[in-house]
Protein backbone atom coordinates (compact mmCIF):
# COMPACT_ATOMS: atom_id res chain seq x y z
CA UNK A 1 0.00 0.00 0.00
CA UNK A 2 1.46 3.42 -0.86
CA UNK A 3 1.82 6.29 1.28
CA UNK A 4 -0.98 8.32 0.06
CA UNK A 5 -3.62 5.32 -0.08
CA UNK A 6 -2.49 4.59 3.27
CA UNK A 7 -3.68 7.95 4.66
CA UNK A 8 -6.61 7.94 2.89
CA UNK A 9 -7.49 4.57 4.52
CA UNK A 10 -6.55 5.92 8.09
CA UNK A 11 -8.81 8.91 7.53
CA UNK A 12 -11.67 6.80 6.54
CA UNK A 13 -11.09 4.55 9.49
CA UNK A 14 -10.90 6.83 11.83
CA UNK A 15 -13.87 9.12 10.23
CA UNK A 16 -16.49 6.23 8.84
CA UNK A 17 -19.70 8.34 9.68
CA UNK A 18 -17.90 10.85 6.77
CA UNK A 19 -19.04 10.50 3.94
CA UNK A 20 -16.79 10.80 1.15
CA UNK A 21 -16.84 14.38 0.00
CA UNK A 22 -16.79 15.67 3.55
CA UNK A 23 -13.46 12.40 3.80
CA UNK A 24 -12.14 14.62 0.80
CA UNK A 25 -12.39 17.86 2.35
CA UNK A 26 -10.78 16.87 5.27
CA UNK A 27 -8.05 15.26 3.48
CA UNK A 28 -7.39 18.85 1.42
CA UNK A 29 -7.77 20.86 4.77
CA UNK A 30 -5.38 18.45 6.81
CA UNK A 31 -2.61 16.94 4.36
CA UNK A 32 -0.28 18.89 2.08
CA UNK A 33 -0.27 16.23 -0.58
CA UNK A 34 -3.75 16.58 -1.20
CA UNK A 35 -3.49 20.48 -1.02
CA UNK A 36 -3.71 20.62 -5.26
CA UNK A 37 -6.39 17.54 -5.90
CA UNK A 38 -9.82 18.50 -7.14
CA UNK A 39 -12.00 17.39 -4.76
CA UNK A 40 -14.07 15.74 -7.12
CA UNK A 41 -11.04 13.91 -8.11
CA UNK A 42 -10.47 12.82 -4.34
CA UNK A 43 -14.13 12.04 -3.95
CA UNK A 44 -14.16 9.43 -6.52
CA UNK A 45 -10.42 8.04 -4.95
CA UNK A 46 -12.14 8.16 -1.31
CA UNK A 47 -14.67 6.34 -2.78
CA UNK A 48 -12.82 3.57 -4.79
CA UNK A 49 -10.52 2.67 -1.86
CA UNK A 50 -13.29 2.26 0.60
CA UNK A 51 -15.18 -0.43 -1.95
CA UNK A 52 -11.84 -1.94 -2.17
CA UNK A 53 -11.48 -2.21 1.84
CA UNK A 54 -14.94 -2.51 2.63
CA UNK A 55 -15.08 0.84 4.78
CA UNK A 56 -18.05 1.54 4.33
CA UNK A 57 -19.83 5.07 5.99
CA UNK A 58 -21.39 4.12 9.02
CA UNK A 59 -23.83 6.32 11.10
CA UNK A 60 -23.08 6.57 14.74
CA UNK A 61 -26.38 6.19 17.02
CA UNK A 62 -27.70 9.18 18.37
CA UNK A 63 -30.08 10.00 20.97
CA UNK A 64 -32.05 13.10 22.54
CA UNK A 65 -30.32 13.40 25.85
CA UNK A 66 -33.49 14.00 27.11
CA UNK A 67 -34.32 10.41 26.47
CA UNK A 68 -34.58 7.60 29.07
CA UNK A 69 -32.66 5.82 26.37
CA UNK A 70 -29.04 4.96 26.52
CA UNK A 71 -27.04 3.68 23.46
CA UNK A 72 -23.34 2.53 23.52
CA UNK A 73 -21.70 2.24 20.49
CA UNK A 74 -18.28 0.09 20.17
CA UNK A 75 -16.55 -0.61 16.17
CA UNK A 76 -19.37 -2.25 14.79
CA UNK A 77 -21.89 -3.49 17.33
CA UNK A 78 -24.23 -1.20 20.02
CA UNK A 79 -25.94 -1.73 23.11
CA UNK A 80 -29.14 -0.02 23.29
CA UNK A 81 -31.36 -0.03 26.44
CA UNK A 82 -34.06 2.15 28.54
CA UNK A 83 -36.89 1.87 30.71
CA UNK A 84 -40.69 2.81 29.50
CA UNK A 85 -44.42 2.60 29.92
CA UNK A 86 -44.56 1.79 26.69
CA UNK A 87 -45.63 -1.72 25.91
CA UNK A 88 -42.09 -3.91 23.85
CA UNK A 89 -44.08 -7.25 22.67
CA UNK A 90 -42.21 -7.86 19.47
CA UNK A 91 -38.92 -7.29 17.29
CA UNK A 92 -41.13 -4.70 15.49
CA UNK A 93 -42.60 -2.73 18.73
CA UNK A 94 -38.47 -2.54 19.94
CA UNK A 95 -37.29 -1.50 16.41
CA UNK A 96 -40.06 1.39 17.17
CA UNK A 97 -39.03 1.94 20.80
CA UNK A 98 -35.61 2.75 20.09
CA UNK A 99 -35.98 4.26 16.15
CA UNK A 100 -33.83 1.86 14.95
CA UNK A 101 -32.71 2.42 11.35
CA UNK A 102 -32.54 -0.90 9.69
CA UNK A 103 -30.49 0.85 6.57
CA UNK A 104 -27.65 0.70 8.84
CA UNK A 105 -28.59 -1.87 11.62
CA UNK A 106 -29.57 -5.23 12.50
CA UNK A 107 -31.04 -6.70 15.65
CA UNK A 108 -28.91 -9.11 16.94
CA UNK A 109 -30.52 -9.64 20.14
CA UNK A 110 -33.24 -8.52 22.23
CA UNK A 111 -34.66 -8.86 25.76
CA UNK A 112 -37.62 -6.97 27.27
CA UNK A 113 -38.90 -7.80 31.30
CA UNK A 114 -41.55 -6.06 33.12
CA UNK A 115 -42.23 -4.69 36.62
CA UNK A 116 -44.35 -2.76 38.52
CA UNK A 117 -43.82 0.76 39.60
CA UNK A 118 -45.91 2.36 42.54
CA UNK A 119 -47.19 6.04 42.10
CA UNK A 120 -48.65 8.31 44.77
CA UNK A 121 -51.36 10.16 43.40
CA UNK A 122 -52.42 13.46 45.26
CA UNK A 123 -55.63 14.88 45.02
CA UNK A 124 -56.49 18.52 45.90
CA UNK A 125 -59.80 20.70 47.20
CA UNK A 126 -59.95 22.93 44.28
CA UNK A 127 -62.08 25.87 46.25
CA UNK A 128 -59.49 25.95 49.31
CA UNK A 129 -56.54 25.39 46.66
CA UNK A 130 -58.00 28.83 44.82
CA UNK A 131 -58.14 31.01 48.48
CA UNK A 132 -55.02 29.38 50.53
CA UNK A 133 -53.16 27.38 47.77
CA UNK A 134 -52.48 23.78 47.89
CA UNK A 135 -54.57 21.96 50.56
CA UNK A 136 -54.55 18.34 50.26
CA UNK A 137 -57.39 16.35 50.97
CA UNK A 138 -56.55 12.40 50.32
CA UNK A 139 -53.55 10.31 48.85
CA UNK A 140 -54.07 6.97 46.28
CA UNK A 141 -51.70 4.75 44.70
CA UNK A 142 -51.15 3.97 41.31
CA UNK A 143 -49.93 0.83 39.85
CA UNK A 144 -47.67 1.33 36.48
CA UNK A 145 -46.54 -1.60 34.68
CA UNK A 146 -42.79 -0.31 33.32
CA UNK A 147 -40.56 -1.99 30.57
CA UNK A 148 -36.76 -3.00 30.71
CA UNK A 149 -35.72 -3.06 26.97
CA UNK A 150 -32.40 -4.49 25.49
CA UNK A 151 -30.73 -4.64 22.43
CA UNK A 152 -27.66 -5.88 20.89
CA UNK A 153 -27.62 -4.17 17.51
CA UNK A 154 -24.91 -5.30 14.48
CA UNK A 155 -24.05 -2.96 11.81
CA UNK A 156 -26.03 -4.40 8.33
CA UNK A 157 -22.60 -4.05 6.25
CA UNK A 158 -24.18 -5.35 3.14
CA UNK A 159 -27.22 -2.97 2.89
CA UNK A 160 -24.68 -0.39 4.31
CA UNK A 161 -22.27 -1.05 1.38
CA UNK A 162 -25.77 -0.98 -1.40
CA UNK A 163 -26.48 2.41 -0.31
CA UNK A 164 -23.29 3.59 0.14
CA UNK A 165 -22.53 2.57 -3.71
CA UNK A 166 -26.09 3.65 -4.40
CA UNK A 167 -25.75 7.03 -2.69
CA UNK A 168 -22.31 7.31 -4.66
CA UNK A 169 -23.63 6.51 -8.33
CA UNK A 170 -26.57 9.17 -8.03
CA UNK A 171 -23.81 11.39 -6.94
CA UNK A 172 -21.95 11.08 -9.80
CA UNK A 173 -25.38 10.68 -12.58
CA UNK A 174 -26.41 14.35 -11.15
CA UNK A 175 -23.08 15.82 -11.36
CA UNK A 176 -22.85 14.90 -15.34
CA UNK A 177 -26.43 15.03 -15.51
CA UNK A 178 -26.93 17.24 -19.12
CA UNK A 179 -28.08 20.47 -19.04
CA UNK A 180 -30.95 21.23 -21.35
CA UNK A 181 -31.43 24.75 -22.31
CA UNK A 182 -34.44 26.31 -21.27
CA UNK A 183 -37.49 26.42 -23.62
CA UNK A 184 -39.37 28.86 -24.08
CA UNK A 185 -43.20 27.79 -24.27
CA UNK A 186 -45.91 29.76 -26.21
CA UNK A 187 -47.70 31.89 -23.63
CA UNK A 188 -51.17 31.69 -26.02
CA UNK A 189 -53.94 31.50 -23.71
CA UNK A 190 -55.93 29.46 -25.94
CA UNK A 191 -53.30 26.37 -24.86
CA UNK A 192 -55.76 24.67 -21.91
CA UNK A 193 -55.28 21.30 -23.12
CA UNK A 194 -53.35 18.11 -21.29
CA UNK A 195 -52.09 15.26 -23.61
CA UNK A 196 -51.48 11.94 -22.21
CA UNK A 197 -49.59 9.40 -24.18
CA UNK A 198 -50.28 5.47 -23.01
CA UNK A 199 -47.44 3.09 -24.27
CA UNK A 200 -47.68 0.05 -22.61
CA UNK A 201 -46.71 -3.24 -22.19
CA UNK A 202 -43.84 -2.85 -24.77
CA UNK A 203 -41.84 -6.03 -23.43
CA UNK A 204 -38.93 -4.24 -24.12
CA UNK A 205 -36.18 -7.29 -25.26
CA UNK A 206 -38.80 -10.07 -25.83
CA UNK A 207 -37.31 -12.42 -28.54
CA UNK A 208 -40.05 -14.16 -31.02
CA UNK A 209 -39.58 -15.64 -34.04
CA UNK A 210 -42.26 -15.61 -37.02
CA UNK A 211 -42.14 -19.59 -37.98
CA UNK A 212 -43.31 -20.13 -34.34
CA UNK A 213 -45.29 -17.51 -33.59
CA UNK A 214 -46.25 -15.59 -36.53
CA UNK A 215 -44.15 -12.56 -35.48
CA UNK A 216 -40.36 -11.54 -35.30
CA UNK A 217 -39.46 -9.39 -32.18
CA UNK A 218 -36.75 -8.12 -30.68
CA UNK A 219 -35.13 -4.62 -28.87
CA UNK A 220 -34.39 -3.13 -32.93
CA UNK A 221 -37.97 -4.00 -34.08
CA UNK A 222 -39.50 -2.85 -30.03
CA UNK A 223 -37.54 0.52 -29.99
CA UNK A 224 -38.73 1.75 -33.89
CA UNK A 225 -42.78 0.41 -33.05
CA UNK A 226 -42.32 2.74 -29.87
CA UNK A 227 -41.22 5.38 -31.63
CA UNK A 228 -43.50 5.45 -34.52
CA UNK A 229 -46.05 5.30 -32.50
CA UNK A 230 -45.02 7.82 -30.12
CA UNK A 231 -44.69 10.04 -33.34
CA UNK A 232 -48.54 9.04 -34.71
CA UNK A 233 -49.66 10.03 -31.18
CA UNK A 234 -47.94 13.75 -31.41
CA UNK A 235 -49.08 14.19 -35.20
CA UNK A 236 -53.10 13.34 -34.13
CA UNK A 237 -52.39 15.59 -31.06
CA UNK A 238 -50.69 18.53 -32.94
CA UNK A 239 -54.37 20.32 -33.79
CA UNK A 240 -54.90 20.70 -29.80
CA UNK A 241 -53.14 23.48 -27.91
CA UNK A 242 -50.89 21.65 -25.44
CA UNK A 243 -49.94 23.14 -22.03
CA UNK A 244 -48.80 19.80 -20.24
CA UNK A 245 -47.92 16.47 -20.80
CA UNK A 246 -48.06 13.44 -18.93
CA UNK A 247 -46.43 10.45 -19.81
CA UNK A 248 -46.25 7.43 -17.50
CA UNK A 249 -43.60 4.59 -18.19
CA UNK A 250 -43.03 1.29 -16.51
CA UNK A 251 -45.80 -0.59 -17.02
CA UNK A 252 -43.85 -3.94 -18.88
CA UNK A 253 -41.98 -1.97 -20.33
CA UNK A 254 -38.98 -4.51 -19.86
CA UNK A 255 -39.77 -8.20 -20.68
CA UNK A 256 -37.80 -9.44 -17.53
CA UNK A 257 -36.71 -8.20 -14.46
CA UNK A 258 -33.20 -9.55 -13.43
CA UNK A 259 -29.89 -11.14 -14.46
CA UNK A 260 -31.73 -14.38 -14.38
CA UNK A 261 -33.61 -13.43 -17.32
CA UNK A 262 -37.46 -13.92 -15.71
CA UNK A 263 -40.17 -12.16 -14.22
CA UNK A 264 -40.12 -10.45 -10.77
CA UNK A 265 -42.62 -13.68 -9.95
CA UNK A 266 -39.65 -15.70 -11.65
CA UNK A 267 -41.37 -17.08 -14.55
CA UNK A 268 -38.63 -17.40 -17.43
CA UNK A 269 -38.81 -15.09 -20.86
CA UNK A 270 -37.28 -15.36 -24.29
CA UNK A 271 -34.70 -12.50 -24.15
CA UNK A 272 -32.97 -11.40 -27.24
CA UNK A 273 -29.77 -10.17 -26.10
CA UNK A 274 -28.08 -8.95 -22.57
CA UNK A 275 -29.59 -8.13 -19.64
CA UNK A 276 -27.14 -5.07 -19.49
CA UNK A 277 -27.63 -3.91 -23.31
CA UNK A 278 -31.27 -4.67 -22.94
CA UNK A 279 -31.53 -1.74 -19.81
CA UNK A 280 -29.50 0.46 -21.57
CA UNK A 281 -31.23 0.46 -24.40
CA UNK A 282 -34.35 0.37 -23.25
CA UNK A 283 -33.08 3.92 -21.10
CA UNK A 284 -32.16 5.29 -24.14
CA UNK A 285 -35.40 4.79 -25.95
CA UNK A 286 -37.56 6.32 -23.18
CA UNK A 287 -35.35 9.63 -23.41
CA UNK A 288 -35.18 9.74 -26.88
CA UNK A 289 -38.71 9.64 -25.88
CA UNK A 290 -39.13 12.62 -22.92
CA UNK A 291 -36.51 14.88 -25.45
CA UNK A 292 -39.13 14.57 -28.33
CA UNK A 293 -42.20 15.57 -25.85
CA UNK A 294 -40.36 18.19 -24.46
CA UNK A 295 -40.20 20.14 -27.49
CA UNK A 296 -44.09 20.34 -27.01
CA UNK A 297 -44.68 21.12 -23.47
CA UNK A 298 -43.27 20.47 -20.16
CA UNK A 299 -43.76 16.63 -19.07
CA UNK A 300 -44.16 15.35 -16.21
CA UNK A 301 -43.28 11.46 -16.14
CA UNK A 302 -44.53 8.72 -14.05
CA UNK A 303 -43.29 5.27 -12.92
CA UNK A 304 -45.50 2.26 -13.02
CA UNK A 305 -43.95 -1.15 -12.20
CA UNK A 306 -45.34 -4.06 -14.10
CA UNK A 307 -45.23 -7.76 -12.84
CA UNK A 308 -42.80 -8.77 -15.39
CA UNK A 309 -40.55 -5.47 -14.51
CA UNK A 310 -41.32 -4.25 -10.68
CA UNK A 311 -37.74 -3.75 -9.93
CA UNK A 312 -36.49 -2.63 -13.30
CA UNK A 313 -39.08 -0.13 -13.34
CA UNK A 314 -37.82 1.79 -10.79
CA UNK A 315 -34.57 1.45 -11.61
CA UNK A 316 -35.34 2.95 -15.05
CA UNK A 317 -37.13 5.81 -13.01
CA UNK A 318 -33.63 6.31 -11.45
CA UNK A 319 -32.20 6.76 -13.98
CA UNK A 320 -34.31 8.93 -15.94
CA UNK A 321 -35.03 11.48 -12.67
CA UNK A 322 -30.95 11.26 -12.42
CA UNK A 323 -30.66 12.32 -16.70
CA UNK A 324 -33.22 15.19 -16.23
CA UNK A 325 -31.75 16.74 -12.79
CA UNK A 326 -31.14 19.79 -14.40
CA UNK A 327 -33.81 19.85 -16.61
CA UNK A 328 -36.65 22.17 -15.32
CA UNK A 329 -38.98 20.80 -17.95
CA UNK A 330 -39.07 17.46 -16.81
CA UNK A 331 -40.62 16.10 -13.58
CA UNK A 332 -40.31 12.63 -12.47
CA UNK A 333 -42.19 10.41 -9.96
CA UNK A 334 -40.77 7.18 -9.00
CA UNK A 335 -42.31 6.87 -5.57
CA UNK A 336 -42.20 3.93 -3.98
CA UNK A 337 -46.46 3.45 -4.04
CA UNK A 338 -47.47 1.31 -7.13
CA UNK A 339 -50.73 3.22 -7.61
CA UNK A 340 -49.74 6.43 -8.45
CA UNK A 341 -52.34 9.24 -9.72
CA UNK A 342 -51.93 12.48 -11.32
CA UNK A 343 -54.75 15.79 -11.15
CA UNK A 344 -55.53 18.44 -14.17
CA UNK A 345 -58.15 20.56 -13.20
CA UNK A 346 -61.15 18.96 -12.40
CA UNK A 347 -59.76 15.53 -14.05
CA UNK A 348 -58.03 12.87 -12.45
CA UNK A 349 -56.57 10.05 -13.75
CA UNK A 350 -55.12 6.77 -11.34
CA UNK A 351 -52.28 4.57 -12.69
CA UNK A 352 -52.03 0.89 -12.10
CA UNK A 353 -50.58 -1.94 -13.94
CA UNK A 354 -53.60 -3.55 -13.48
CA UNK A 355 -52.19 -7.57 -12.41
CA UNK A 356 -52.70 -7.18 -8.66
CA UNK A 357 -55.98 -5.29 -7.77
CA UNK A 358 -59.18 -6.55 -8.67
CA UNK A 359 -60.41 -3.43 -11.52
CA UNK A 360 -63.68 -4.07 -10.10
CA UNK A 361 -62.70 -2.35 -6.38
CA UNK A 362 -60.10 0.26 -8.65
CA UNK A 363 -62.96 2.79 -8.10
CA UNK A 364 -63.23 2.28 -4.75
CA UNK A 365 -59.57 2.22 -3.70
CA UNK A 366 -59.05 5.50 -5.74
CA UNK A 367 -61.87 7.66 -3.42
CA UNK A 368 -60.28 5.66 -0.05
CA UNK A 369 -56.45 6.67 -1.25
CA UNK A 370 -57.16 9.80 -2.04
CA UNK A 371 -60.47 11.45 -0.43
CA UNK A 372 -59.47 15.05 -1.13
CA UNK A 373 -58.73 14.26 -4.75
CA UNK A 374 -62.00 12.86 -5.62
CA UNK A 375 -64.12 14.94 -3.70
CA UNK A 376 -62.17 18.19 -5.81
CA UNK A 377 -62.60 16.43 -9.01
CA UNK A 378 -65.43 15.53 -11.68
CA UNK A 379 -63.79 12.96 -14.51
CA UNK A 380 -62.16 10.16 -12.28
CA UNK A 381 -60.13 7.34 -15.03
CA UNK A 382 -57.64 4.55 -14.03
CA UNK A 383 -55.35 3.89 -16.84
CA UNK A 384 -53.66 0.29 -16.54
CA UNK A 385 -52.23 -2.32 -18.97
CA UNK A 386 -51.35 -5.76 -18.35
CA UNK A 387 -54.16 -7.38 -20.32
CA UNK A 388 -52.82 -6.19 -23.51
CA UNK A 389 -56.12 -5.32 -25.10
CA UNK A 390 -58.41 -2.47 -24.99
CA UNK A 391 -61.35 -2.41 -22.77
CA UNK A 392 -63.55 -0.38 -20.85
CA UNK A 393 -65.27 -0.48 -17.59
CA UNK A 394 -67.58 2.76 -16.06
CA UNK A 395 -68.70 2.70 -12.77
CA UNK A 396 -71.49 4.79 -12.24
CA UNK A 397 -72.76 5.81 -8.48
CA UNK A 398 -76.25 8.02 -8.56
CA UNK A 399 -74.92 10.43 -10.99
CA UNK A 400 -73.01 10.18 -13.85
CA UNK A 401 -70.48 12.51 -12.81
CA UNK A 402 -69.61 10.69 -9.22
CA UNK A 403 -68.61 7.77 -11.21
CA UNK A 404 -65.37 6.19 -12.49
CA UNK A 405 -64.04 4.60 -15.66
CA UNK A 406 -61.34 2.21 -15.49
CA UNK A 407 -59.86 1.46 -18.95
CA UNK A 408 -57.31 -1.09 -20.09
CA UNK A 409 -54.52 -0.62 -22.76
CA UNK A 410 -53.62 -2.01 -25.87
CA UNK A 411 -49.87 -2.99 -26.12
CA UNK A 412 -47.02 -3.46 -28.90
CA UNK A 413 -46.16 -6.45 -27.49
CA UNK A 414 -45.77 -9.08 -30.29
CA UNK A 415 -47.13 -12.64 -28.72
CA UNK A 416 -44.39 -15.06 -27.39
CA UNK A 417 -44.00 -18.95 -28.11
CA UNK A 418 -45.34 -19.37 -25.00
CA UNK A 419 -48.98 -17.26 -25.29
CA UNK A 420 -48.72 -18.98 -28.89
CA UNK A 421 -49.13 -21.90 -28.31
CA UNK A 422 -51.57 -21.47 -25.13
CA UNK A 423 -53.93 -19.71 -27.82
CA UNK A 424 -53.24 -15.82 -26.31
CA UNK A 425 -53.45 -14.03 -29.52
CA UNK A 426 -52.56 -10.74 -29.45
CA UNK A 427 -55.04 -8.30 -30.29
CA UNK A 428 -54.45 -4.66 -32.76
CA UNK A 429 -50.82 -3.27 -31.39
CA UNK A 430 -51.36 -0.02 -30.51
CA UNK A 431 -50.61 3.27 -28.17
CA UNK A 432 -53.46 5.57 -26.78
CA UNK A 433 -53.55 9.10 -26.77
CA UNK A 434 -55.93 11.16 -24.58
CA UNK A 435 -56.85 15.09 -24.46
CA UNK A 436 -57.99 16.61 -21.24
CA UNK A 437 -59.52 19.84 -20.53
CA UNK A 438 -59.19 20.77 -17.34
CA UNK A 439 -62.95 22.33 -16.89
CA UNK A 440 -64.50 19.55 -19.28
CA UNK A 441 -62.90 16.24 -18.45
CA UNK A 442 -61.84 13.85 -21.55
CA UNK A 443 -62.16 16.17 -24.76
CA UNK A 444 -60.81 13.39 -27.57
CA UNK A 445 -59.01 10.14 -27.78
CA UNK A 446 -57.05 8.28 -30.24
CA UNK A 447 -54.64 5.23 -31.15
CA UNK A 448 -51.95 4.96 -32.95
CA UNK A 449 -52.41 1.43 -34.80
CA UNK A 450 -49.24 -0.66 -35.81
Amino acid sequence: MNEQRKVVSEIIKENQHLNNSEIAKLLVEKFKQFKNSQTDSLRRYVSKIRKKEKLVQSTPLTINPDSPFTFKQEGKTAQAQGISDVRVQSLEDLVAFFKIDLNIWKVKKWECSVYESHTKMRHYDQEQQAKAGYFRIDDTHKVVPLYRVWALLEENRPLILLNDIKSEMMAELKAFAPKYPKISYSKDKDKKYLFELDIFDLHFGKLTWDEETGDNYDIKIARELFMTCLNQLIEQAKNYPVERIVFPIGNDFFNVDNIAETTVHNTPQDEDTRWKKTFVRGRQLIIEAIDTLRTIAPVDVLVIPGNHDFTRSFYLGDAVECWYHKCPDITVNNGAKVRKYYRYGKCLIGYTHGSEEKFQELPYIMANEEPQLWAETAYREWHLGDKHHRREIKWVSTEEYKGATVRFMRSLTSTDAWHYGKGYISSLRAGEGFIWDKNNGLVCEFSANL
